[in-house]
């Protein structure tokens, strides 16, 4: 029996939003690569603009070079109103501090409290 498809193969990909008061967050839920950032970016597209957004990859294994990409052109759009939550030695994490810059334009929280914790002082 041989397998087709990507589907057989590739883990499950889900984001899904989970607002709190005035700022959206995105939950990224499996890894983002080059099929699976399009959705991604797409989900963010699709909120309105001058809106604070969250983008949690706590649940997320594994970040490549696209959606590093669909990230740092969000938070450009945003004037740098997207906070990213990962995991603190996690290979997200590692990436965005290993990507020259990255780190300081996307502004990285060890959790999704921290990241809501520091828009709500940037709109003070």
């Amino acid at each position: 029996m041989t397998l087709s498809g990507r589907a057989a193969i590739e883990p499950p990909f889900r984001v899904r939003r989970e607002d709190t008061g005035v700022v959206a967050v995105l939950v990224v839920e499996g890894e983002v690569d080059l099929v699976t950032a399009p959705a991604l970016q797409l989900e963010l597209e699709s909120i309105a603009p001058g809106c604070d957004v969250v983008v949690d990859l706590c649940e997320t294994p594994f970040l490549d070079s696209n959606g590093l990409s669909v990230l740092l052109a969000a938070t450009r759009a945003r004037d740098g109103r997207v906070h990213i939550a990962c995991v603190p030695g996690g290979p997200v994490r590692r990436l965005l501090e290993v990507a020259q810059g990255a780190s300081e334009i996307l502004k990285p929280y060890e959790s999704r409290r921290d990241a809501l914790a520091a828009l709500e002082a940037y709109r003070r």
